[in-house]
């Protein structure tokens, strides 16, 4: 019976490891690409390619990222204090770290809410925005929702960079 754990083990193993690297192969040459993760420590959130660490935050209690399909963009739930949470989009640049876009995307997108709905945006209270997914490289979705005269409003909102 040991035997054949051990052999199952030999086997899956070295499956399981190719299945958490991502490798890109052309003829016989294959280039093996870096692995991007996150640290998030003390308030502040960094991305780490290879050996490059970059900073992209460091003014909120908590975030959530979630990257584009190409690994080009960010999208960044940001939770700026307990009922205040908002979404930051970053792009890679040529150094390989991540920039947020200068555009707001919580100003711009709950403005063009308030005009649809025909509300006052700082009447919003518990104002939210949540990553829902990315539908394509440069393009998400998200959904806004907070309280307004003690109603609930919520609505999704799709958005392209």
């Amino acid at each position: 019976m040991t035997k054949y754990l051990l052999l199952i083990l030999l086997i899956t193993f070295p499956l399981l490891e190719v299945g958490c690297q991502e490798i890109q192969t052309h003829d016989t040459q294959v280039k093996q690409v870096s692995t991007l993760s996150f640290i998030k420590k003390d308030g502040t959130l960094q991305s780490k390619e290879g050996n490059r660490i970059c900073l992209l935050a460091d003014d909120a209690i908590d975030y959530e990222v979630f990257v584009s399909p190409d690994t080009n963009m960010l999208a960044v739930e940001t939770l700026i204090m307990s009922d205040l949470q908002i979404i930051r989009i970053y792009k890679k640049d040529t150094t390989a770290c991540f920039h947020p876009l200068k555009d707001p995307l919580s100003t711009k997108l709950w403005h063009n809410l308030s005009v649809k709905k025909g509300f006052v945006v700082e009447d919003v209270s518990h104002p939210r925005m949540k990553f829902l997914k990315w539908t394509g490289n440069k393009q998400i979705t998200v959904e806004l929702s907070g309280e307004i005269d003690n109603q609930f409003i919520t609505e999704n909102i799709s958005l392209k960079f």
